[in-house]
């Protein structure tokens, strides 16, 4: 049984079972990472290319952002706009009232 823990890759021999879970939004799929050196080989890639190639997709799944991630971005981004348009407003408010008492200070009003 492969341990649940992201992406990762069980590398125990060459000929026994390996597999990295990879994640792609809310699914989950195991890539049998044997069989796939196999079909690489297979195709004409030497040993090491393949495993290189296999590597590669393992590590390239902690990189991808999935939708949920996008949305959390979304949402952050909307909150921050949110912030920034209270905070000119507030700013505003406050060079305004600044003003009209530098105004009544110097008795130019």
């Amino acid at each position: 049984m492969l341990p649940h823990l992201g992406a990762l890759a069980v590398w125990i021999g060459r000929s026994t079972l390996h597999g990295i879970r990879v994640q792609a939004g809310i699914e989950m799929y195991l890539l049998d990472t044997h069989a796939t050196i196999r079909d690489l080989e297979a195709a004409g890639f030497e040993s090491k290319q393949a495993e290189a190639i296999v590597s590669a997709i393992g590590r390239a799944d902690e990189q991808v952002a999935t939708k949920a991630d996008v949305a959390r971005l979304d949402t952050s981004i909307g909150s921050i706009r949110s912030e920034v348009a209270t905070l000119r407003w507030a700013v505003g408010l406050n060079a305004a009232v600044t003003f009209a008492i530098a105004l009544r200070v110097f008795g130019l009003v």
